[in-house]
């Protein structure tokens, strides 16, 4: 791909912004806006990428555009267009002309955040994989899980090469009858890795670790008090 991505980017924002309005989107922001767009606080960290190029775009499985980022720098540049679209929209509006000219053609999100991606996309789809790592935790309450964990806690750690997502959560099934009680409860905590391709923002197919162990809240303080 010899094609100056960012370059292509910022030319767009511009051309496209012309079209409907009669307020001009400088060069320079929309280089910002682009380069928020790929996960770098500003252009000059972007131009200074070397590890990850943007030019690997087109292998890219997973690409994440950084929209809490387009916000901040909306929210920081002075001067931009009072009717400028939305953040969100913006990076759809990227995300259609680089699928549209052929330069991208993996999974794409577009949720608010990473962290909701991961719970609301990246979770429920691999929830067959999620259950096959807990069964044995699951043996050991003699209950039955049919729904899908209550995830409370979805936290992001930036480590350069990789953003790993932690999701803490319940996993609640239904005691057998025919079985003692034992619990019916798992607290469980998933990582998703998700290792850099392209920019900050275009990764690698996602790598998922499963650990959990019973609840055992249930257990009342004087049972315990009296087992010791």
């Amino acid at each position: 791909m010899n094609i100056n991505l960012s370059k292509l980017c910022a030319d767009f924002l511009r051309q496209n912004y012309a079209f409907q309005s009669t307020e001009n989107l400088k060069a320079s922001h929309a280089r910002e806006l682009v380069a928020a767009f790929f996960g770098y606080k500003s252009h000059a960290a972007l131009i200074a990428e070397k590890t990850y190029p943007l030019i690997q775009l087109e292998e890219v499985p997973i690409f994440i555009p950084d929209i809490p980022l387009i916000n901040d720098r909306h929210s920081k540049l002075t001067g931009l267009p009072n009717d400028l679209t939305m953040s969100e929209d913006l990076a759809k509006l990227l995300l259609d002309m680089l699928v549209d000219k052929g330069l991208y053609s993996g999974k794409v999100c577009l949720n608010a955040s990473l962290e909701t991606f991961v719970e609301e996309v990246i979770l429920p789809e691999n929830q067959s994989f999620i259950d096959d790592e807990l069964s044995p935790m699951m043996a050991e309450t003699n209950a039955i899980f049919y729904d899908a964990p209550d995830y409370y806690d979805v936290k992001i750690e930036d480590r350069g090469d990789i953003l790993l997502a932690i999701a803490k959560g319940k996993y609640k099934g239904k005691q057998l009858d025919d079985k003692p009680f034992c619990g019916d409860t798992l607290d469980i905590s998933v990582h998703v890795t998700f290792r850099r391709m392209a920019g900050k923002r275009g990764f690698d197919d996602s790598e998922i670790e499963v650990g959990a162990r019973v609840n055992n809240n249930w257990i009342d303080d004087e049972l315990l008090y009296e087992l010791d």
